[in-house]
């Protein structure tokens, strides 16, 4: 899914880490990002089912992070116009 990260007020200059769910490498999805950025608005790209964004101030001597949590994605459509349920006629 395809999301918007923007801030209104109160974000330091930054830079900041932008992962999803955890901070780990592996859920890192964007690096070093200006807080110009962010106020802009930054366009990513996220795993289906990540269910937060955590914004991480990355620079020396900061600690602080940002948990947001992400909207749940819509459910998918009937494969195939295929509903109902099916009965086992012998």
């Amino acid at each position: 899914m395809f999301i918007t990260v923007k801030t209104t007020s109160g974000f330091t200059p930054g830079p900041f880490n932008i992962y999803y769910d955890t901070v780990t490498p592996v859920t890192l999805l964007a690096a070093n990002v200006t807080s110009a950025s962010l106020s802009a608005g930054l366009n990513l790209s996220v795993f289906n089912g990540a269910t937060s964004l955590i914004v991480v101030n990355i620079k020396p001597g900061c600690t602080n992070q940002q948990v947001l949590t992400l909207p749940s994605p819509p459910p998918l459509p009937a494969q195939c116009g295929l509903t109902g349920s099916a009965v086992y006629v012998p």
